[in-house]
């Protein structure tokens, strides 16, 4: 990225980012950067919130908790609340960093979710050198872009961006906390949901196996038996349960006909309609209509 468009990167202290981690709360105090041209230093001091560098280019020390570290290109360090640190350029080499400030306050209850546990590990966390971080590097690029550029719905990219940003360094930063692992799926679930969605969105259609199993790429047999065995009913009977409660809903407005009704839940034949109506409710079309959609036993 050329030097003028990284400029732009302080320009994200426009935008006002309050954001929400599954109950932490953050806000971002402030964004800065330094081309790394002349030697600088910032000298020991604290803060009562978050402060992230990146360095992109050139060499220099951080020092914290006593303690003083060499950091170069691709490097990102912390300093966390009321810990004292500076940072001292290279002479031969300046310090060319972004750098970010941020609060991270923890809900009342912590809660056992990933970001929950996450989070918590981060505030936890005395790591304060992570070397080779090109992820952030990548967000970094991407926030210095959105803001430089401004297209339309940028505000909205940028919140991503800085989420992602958050969560990377929280990573970063506690790299053997392991994440939970998603519940495994079933794939006859899978197989069902594919199935019920076809249907749901082509209930206007005749009813055609081969079409459906096209759609999901197994044999008509092995698909009915799966989808049979998961929920207890043959395709043809779910998707006629299916176009029976369309065609109840269909049957209570007056302006269309019985005809039509049939035609809109795929039957071409306004008597087998019929039929099946009332097979499947144990009134006819005309009957469901005159008593309201309501059964009288």
């Amino acid at each position: 990225m050329q030097e003028g468009s990284r400029q732009a990167f302080s320009d994200l202290n426009q935008l006002k980012l309050k954001l929400q981690f599954e109950g932490f709360s953050s806000e971002i105090l402030y964004w800065g950067y330094y081309n790394g041209e002349t030697w600088w230093r910032n000298y020991l001091h604290l803060h009562s919130f978050f402060e992230v560098c990146y360095v992109l280019k050139g060499e220099g020390v951080f020092r914290i908790h006593e303690q003083t570290f060499a950091v170069s290109k691709g490097d990102l360090f912390i300093a966390r609340p009321n810990e004292r640190h500076e940072i001292i350029a290279s002479q031969e080499d300046p310090l060319g960093i972004h750098f970010w400030a941020y609060s991270l306050v923890p809900p009342s209850q912590t809660k056992n979710h990933d970001l929950s546990r996450l989070f918590s590990a981060f505030l936890e966390s005395q790591e304060s050198i992570i070397g080779a971080q090109h992820e952030t590097a990548s967000i970094l690029d991407s926030l210095t872009r959105e803001i430089n550029q401004k297209n339309i719905g940028f505000s909205f990219v940028i919140e991503g961006l800085v989420k992602q940003l958050l969560i990377e360094t929280a990573r970063a930063s506690t790299s053997n906390l392991a994440s939970s692992r998603l519940p495994e799926r079933k794939h006859q679930d899978t197989l069902v949901e594919t199935i019920d969605r076809y249907l749901k969105d082509n209930y206007s259609e005749p009813l055609r196996l081969k079409e459906i199993a096209a759609q999901i790429h197994l044999s008509e047999r092995h698909m009915s038996r799966v989808f049979k065995a998961a929920t207890g009913k043959s395709i043809k009977y779910y998707a006629t349960e299916l176009k029976m409660d369309i065609a109840k809903q269909l049957l209570l407005d007056k302006a269309l006909s019985i005809s039509e009704v049939g035609y809109a839940t795929g039957y071409q034949d306004v008597r087998h309609f019929s039929t099946v109506f009332r097979q499947q409710t144990g009134s006819s079309p005309s009957q469901y209509r005159e008593q309201g959609g309501t059964r009288f036993l």
